[in-house]
């Protein structure tokens, strides 16, 4: 009986059911389309991260720049500083703004408006995209604000709204000093001063507000900023 039923069980046909071979498409497309964005994803982040040659611009960078210095070597000199701006998106650590901001200082230092305003635009971009390591260009601000040169007050007035709000942390020196300057120099600060204060106010309670208050502001800089260069370009022709 043992060997009857075990030939029986071993003789016995299973079904063959077709569905378990079937591939079910629409999972396989969904999986697909989930894993695809994924390896995208981390494609894109290894550009992102794609180390960026920071001696090749410390060095482009490393000119020392005076009130007879070429308009050629000014004209360079915007070119790598915008070409370094680009990189801001993508990844540029506070290690390589150290390597560089001795340059970055001495740019604002300078008394050329139109290098002036550059180096703002790219301070700026970097501390809105990296608002913790703002306080690195504090020192350099600061000096700006005591320079004797009335260019570059004046310039650093025209930013002070926009530094209060990465520098809260200094806001009483800040005021402090801002208007000690501005009895120095003979200059009323009183607006940048309100205006400011205002911002900081909107910053800390109404952020929306701020926020479209501040894109017109920069807007409106970049304008200001692009006919400036236009003007110059033709003047230059």
């Amino acid at each position: 009986m043992t060997h009857y039923s075990t030939n029986t069980i071993s003789n016995e046909i299973i079904p063959f059911n077709v569905r378990l071979c079937l591939i079910d498409r629409s999972l396989f497309d969904n999986n697909t389309q989930k894993s695809s964005p994924s390896s995208s994803s981390s494609s894109d982040s290894l550009l992102r991260h794609k180390p960026i040659d920071i001696q090749y611009y410390r060095m482009k960078l490393s000119i020392s720049i005076d009130e007879y210095t070429s308009s050629i070597i000014i004209d360079d000199i915007l070119l790598i500083l915008n070409e370094l701006k680009s990189h801001i998106d993508d990844y540029l650590s506070i290690d390589h703004i150290e390597l560089i901001l001795d340059s970055i200082t001495n740019y604002l230092l300078s008394g050329n408006k139109q290098l002036i305003e550059q180096t703002y635009e790219f301070i700026l971009k970097y501390i809105e995209k990296y608002p913790q390591h703002s306080l690195i260009f504090y020192s350099t601000y600061i000096k700006c604000i005591l320079s004797k040169n009335l260019i570059v007050f004046q310039m650093a007035i025209e930013h002070f709204s926009h530094f209060i709000i990465y520098f809260q942390s200094k806001t009483h020196e800040l005021f402090y000093i801002l208007l000690k300057q501005g009895l120095i120099n003979k200059i009323d600060v009183t607006t940048s001063i309100t205006q400011a204060i205002r911002l900081l106010n909107l910053h800390r309670y109404d952020p929306i507000t701020y926020t479209n208050l501040t894109s017109t502001i920069s807007s409106k800089l970049a304008i200001a900023t692009t006919t400036t260069t236009t003007t110059t370009t033709t003047t230059n022709d």
